[in-house]
């Protein structure tokens, strides 16, 4: 089974993007801030990374360079508010961003893209 880390500050968001993914048969685990992404990651090595930009303890562009250290392989998906971001959610490398709000549909066809062989 696929596992798809969601790393949001913001329980709400967490919920939604779990209830999506889940149903679409992936395994979701989640962090609340970087510094527990990084943790998280390490721990279940996640296929996809959703991240968040703005979270307490460490932001999403440190724990994507953390996590790109760790493992450069990794799918890191940038889900922000702040498109001002981008850029820095990319160079940290991250692979894609996308601006919230976004549909499920968006979010899955995206996932998917990277998963397929070749994708990306």
């Amino acid at each position: 089974m696929i596992t798809i880390l969601i790393a949001d500050d913001n329980h709400d968001i967490r919920f939604a993007l779990k209830c999506i993914l889940a149903k679409n048969g992936f395994e979701v685990v989640e962090a609340t801030n970087g510094a527990e992404a990084v943790e998280i990651f390490l721990k279940f090595r996640p296929q996809i990374v959703l991240m968040d930009v703005e979270m307490p303890q460490m932001d999403g562009i440190e724990a994507t360079r953390r996590i790109m250290q760790i493992n450069p392989e990794t799918v890191i998906i940038g889900i922000t508010a702040h498109t001002d971001r981008k850029h820095d959610l990319l160079r940290a490398g991250a692979k894609d961003v996308l601006a919230k709000p976004f549909s499920g549909k968006v979010l899955v066809d995206l996932i998917r893209k990277y998963l397929s062989p070749g994708g990306g």
